[in-house]
């Protein structure tokens, strides 16, 4: 796989991850 790629796929998870981090706190 290109690095690119991975990049590419990396970067918007970790992203969506941090939104539910967000989500998850503003719940408690």
């Amino acid at each position: 796989m290109a690095r690119e790629e991975l990049v590419s796929i990396i970067i918007p998870a970790y992203n969506e991850e941090k939104d539910i981090r967000l989500c998850l706190e503003s719940l408690k």
